[in-house]
């Protein structure tokens, strides 16, 4: 082998497994994508993020009983949000009564009670859904844990995971991706 191209050769060898390190083996190309990644495949624990609701409930999201489709919101947000609400609506649709439903605002210190509680009642007040907010000082630590990507831009906007994720005994059962239609929703 010529000596001029051990050189270049190295280095493309480095680039790719620094690379091939920094997508956890070519997985995660997004930071989205790493923090779900990093939080580990279904099942996986929910941490026990606190949680204050509409209805005046409090719950603990690694407690909740039954089946929980939760997804995460903010209610300035106008680009994700509308489209993971949609997707919500198809879900409550098709599972109708039996499951509760989870919209956990990323942005707490603007998204009150009664802001939560107004939303709510536009969207249709039903009784099986709830929108809350983190009440834990620690709440995004415990997102990034459970795969939730969050970060408040300069100009206000919120960078925030848009996938739904299916809750069953503690544990997340199943990420349903933000990309795709709802038709790809068939976890019923």
């Amino acid at each position: 082998m010529n000596p001029r191209w051990l050189l270049p050769l190295f280095l493309l060898l480095l680039s790719v497994s620094l690379l091939w390190w920094w997508t956890l083996g070519f997985s995660a190309f997004t930071v989205f994508s790493y923090t779900l990644k990093k939080a580990g495949d279904p099942p996986y624990r929910v941490p026990p993020l606190k949680l204050a609701c509409h209805n005046g409930e409090t719950l603990l999201l690694s407690q909740v009983k039954g089946r929980a489709f939760v997804h995460f919101i903010y209610l300035n947000c106008y680009y994700g949000c509308p489209l993971s609400f949609t997707k919500m609506f198809y879900l409550r649709n098709k599972a109708g009564e039996r499951d509760l439903f989870i919209s956990v605002t990323v942005d707490p210190e603007v998204d009150t009670l009664k802001r939560l509680k107004e939303r709510w009642s536009v969207l249709g007040a039903f009784d099986n859904w709830l929108f809350c907010r983190p009440e834990d000082r620690d709440w995004r630590e415990k997102l990034i844990r459970m795969g939730v990507w969050v970060y408040k831009r300069k100009d206000g906007l919120i960078n925030h995971t848009l996938d739904i994720f299916l809750v069953r005994g503690g544990e997340v059962r199943k990420v349903i991706p933000a990309t795709g239609g709802v038709q790809n929703l068939e976890v019923l």
